[in-house]
């Protein structure tokens, strides 16, 4: 008889899991408590608009080895729009724009190459940002639970540098303000990239709504004879003997998995623990708190840049996406042009009303946007995902649970356990697939 597992959260790092175990044939039901997947990677009808949106505009780089991998599988991974080389531009003020990009090598040389080729920044702080990443590459940086601040300062990084490439690096990557943000996560980034030839950094966006790229998981699942199921929410774990004996799932008592791996975020494992009297989960997850990430939809009736993405410096805005070059659409005329604004780490701005958000974002697009005006404006949509991620600092690194924990058919999974990344997309999925591991070993030697 097939041994089975329940994978409790049917966000990136469940539906990793989930696929990993059954595809090596072991009996899954993927329990997820809302009626969608993807958790934070997901999208909603938008009755109000009138359209499929996302919790959030993402942008990943070609690190995301893994999560482009569960993508193959599913067969979405045509869906992403991948750049050829590395390159970002940055808007400065409304007539200067600085174009960060590799130069005639697809690789490390062709980084440095653009790196003393990009206008506006000092020989100096690229000679010190060039000596800071030769160290990385050749690991001669130790980890000192520094913040990325700290660290920057302690290398020597300029002013210059740290604006246009450190700041929005560090807070698109970690969601997170330099001053919080873990440098020893930073270095192990920087490593992952460098140390292949910098093709891990090409920037990538989905060319449709994130749900399109994960919607084919119930198929997949099902026809390896594997369940998800929707609108199942667990309520309670009885633990006898050291081990899961029964998982309360809306009303009805499941005591026949071998194991489990709960792939639920902090706050939810919290819910758990009071409720099943499990203290450890409690004294796990009190260490985290979370990060906010503001995604503006605007509807224009112009397009005001024919940039697919491009970086604000020094604005409250990071991020300006434009959403019909991204996905290959050409526009006909009298069609709306659609836009997302990303403010990430944001925190400060939480106490706004959705109306202020929107009239602080109106206000920077006509400071770097000189033929954009209020007028343009034809439909809109404030989102705040307030706990978008786990805030990870140098003080609760170490707090970070591994997939293993003291009941032996229990398994951990959630871009917030101890996977040396960020808390995002990429971690997520190599901590379900560890934690599918880990069930494998486990039941291997039962």
């Amino acid at each position: 008889m097939k041994n089975k597992v329940a994978v409790i959260g049917a966000g990136i790092a469940g539906i990793s899991s989930a696929m990993y175990l059954a595809e090596r044939g072991l009996s899954v039901k993927l329990f997820e408590s809302a009626n969608n997947i993807g958790g934070r990677m997901s999208s909603f009808a938008d009755t109000e608009i009138g359209e499929l949106l996302d919790l959030g505009q993402h942008i990943m780089i070609g690190a995301y080895v893994n999560f482009f991998n569960l993508l193959k599988k599913l067969g979405t991974k045509d869906l992403l729009y991948q750049q050829k080389k590395f390159k970002v531009r940055f808007l400065m003020n409304s007539d200067k724009i600085i174009t960060f990009e590799q130069k005639f090598f697809n690789d490390n040389i062709g980084f440095i190459l653009g790196l003393f080729l990009l206008k506006g920044v000092g020989l100096k702080s690229k000679f010190k940002m060039a000596n800071l990443i030769s160290k990385i590459i050749h690991q001669k940086i130790r980890k000192s639970g520094l913040s990325c601040q700290e660290f920057l300062l302690l290398h020597k990084q300029e002013n210059d540098l740290i604006k246009l490439f450190w700041e929005p690096f560090i807070i698109a990557t970690m969601n997170a303000q330099l001053n919080d943000a873990p440098a020893d996560i930073l270095i192990n980034i920087l490593y992952e990239i460098f140390s292949n030839g910098f093709s891990k950094a090409k920037i990538v966006i989905p060319k449709t709504e994130l749900l399109n790229l994960i919607s084919p998981v119930e198929k997949y699942l099902s026809d390896r004879n594997c369940e998800l199921c929707l609108n199942h929410r667990l309520k309670r774990i009885e633990i006898r003997n050291g081990k899961v004996a029964t998982l309360t799932i809306n009303d009805f008592c499941y005591d026949d998995f071998d194991a489990v791996i709960l792939a639920i975020p902090p706050d939810s494992l919290k819910q758990i623990g009071r409720l099943s009297n499990l203290n450890i989960f409690l004294e796990l997850v009190n260490n985290f708190r979370t990060s906010s990430i503001i995604t503006v939809y605007l509807w224009l009736d112009k397009e005001i840049t024919t940039e697919k993405f491009i970086g604000l410096v020094d604005s409250p805005l990071h991020w300006l996406f434009n959403i019909k070059r991204i996905s290959g659409e050409i526009t006909e005329k009298h069609k709306l042009y659609k836009y997302a604004i990303v403010i990430s780490s944001a925190d400060k701005y939480a106490k706004l009303t959705r109306e202020q958000t929107l009239q602080m974002c109106l206000d920077e697009l006509m400071r770097f946007f000189p033929n954009f005006s209020t007028e343009n404006v034809i439909n809109w949509k404030v989102l705040n995902y307030k706990k978008a991620t786990v805030l990870l600092t140098p003080q609760n690194l170490h707090f970070r649970a591994t997939a293993v924990t003291e009941y032996e058919n229990l398994f951990l999974a959630g871009d917030w356990t101890s996977t040396g990344l960020p808390a995002t997309i990429e971690g997520a999925v190599r901590s379900g697939e560890t934690a599918a591991r880990c069930v494998i070993n486990y039941l291997s030697m039962c």
